[in-house]
């Protein structure tokens, strides 16, 4: 059986669409538990209502303490061999959970489809995946599913996740998906992909968090603490670790100019870029650079004084608003 989780907060405009999408698939043993994150509008009472018509879905009620105490609460409650997440904001085609399915799943741990994006009422093809054989120990390090950090479009083994504890991290706001992905890999004895795309992402949502400015530090928490688990994987195959790579580069240049659009003091900003350069989990120093723009970036947070740093970025930020 199959344990779909569902997280669910301020969702009422999607959520009897996505929810209608799950009941309608057509592979049949899995069960619905959609966590109403003491949500204000209706959701809940959606939720409620969609239990009452069909057995297969549970919902369970909670106070508002984000998403990742949602899916926790989803992973308690899970009682299939395998368990998958979709956002309330999402949907799924009739097939997503039969493309899963295959003859062979053993040794397999984790099984990983394509995506697709919805956005201005347009669908495209956000990610794709060939059908392969199962890979294992080394074989996925250099795979592109690495990238693919988010819980969706995967069936994780509901045994290593409650045998080994691991959970989504509370209290970061940004990337507490990519760490508990992470942290499942490092337990992880072989990964499967497939050619299916069946899960539709929505990315015209404006509440999503990803339409968000966040705190630095915390987003920081979330490199550190994932490069961490990244280093893990390569570290405990004997390999060296190639990260981070340029999207961690890109996350910490988001670092540098949320401290502006949360307009950070001169004190919090030397607090964060003291950080950075002490960080041994990041390993600036040992970072190969990818282009110019790369070099001069790593260059400026590396070398020049925090104080001209915080002037030249203020100043910079203040001409754009002005325009």
């Amino acid at each position: 059986m199959i344990s779909v989780v569902v997280p669910v907060y301020k969702a009422e405009p999607y959520l009897y669409d996505c929810i209608r999408s799950i009941l309608r698939q057509s592979y049949r043993d899995y069960e619905l538990i959609l966590v109403d994150d003491g949500s204000p509008d209706r959701s809940g009472e959606i939720c409620d209502s969609f239990a009452e018509q069909d057995r297969r879905v549970t919902v369970i009620h909670q106070e508002n303490g984000g998403v990742s105490r949602a899916r926790n609460a989803g992973i308690e409650a899970a009682r299939g061999e395998w368990i998958c997440f979709i956002d309330a904001d999402d949907l799924v085609l009739k097939h997503f959970l039969a493309a899963f399915e295959s003859d062979n799943q053993g040794g397999v741990d984790l099984v990983i489809q394509g995506m697709l994006d919805l956005d201005a009422k347009r669908i495209k093809v956000s990610r794709s995946f060939s059908d392969s054989p199962p890979l294992s120990g080394r074989g996925f390090l250099t795979h592109e599913i690495l990238n693919f950090c988010g819980p969706m479009c995967k069936l994780f083994r509901t045994s290593i996740i409650k045998n080994h504890d691991i959970r989504f991290p509370v209290g970061l706001p940004y990337g507490e998906d990519s760490i508990f992905y992470y942290v499942y890999l490092n337990m992880c004895s072989g990964i499967r992909t497939c050619s299916a795309r069946k899960y539709i992402y929505r990315r015209d949502n404006a509440n999503s968090a990803s339409h968000k400015v966040h705190d630095p530090s915390l987003i920081m928490d979330y490199l550190e603490e994932s490069l961490r688990h990244l280093h893990s994987l390569y570290e405990s195959r004997g390999l060296v670790s190639p990260y981070p790579k340029s999207g961690g580069i890109n996350v910490l240049k988001g670092v540098i100019a949320s401290c502006f659009f949360l307009k950070y003091r001169r004190d919090q900003y030397a607090e964060l870029v003291s950080r950075i350069r002490e960080s041994k989990t990041l390993r600036l120093n040992k970072y190969c650079a990818q282009s110019l723009k790369e070099r001069l970036f790593i260059t400026f947070i590396q070398r020049v004084p925090i104080a001209l740093q915080y002037m030249l970025l203020n100043l910079l930020s203040i001409l754009r608003c002005q325009h």
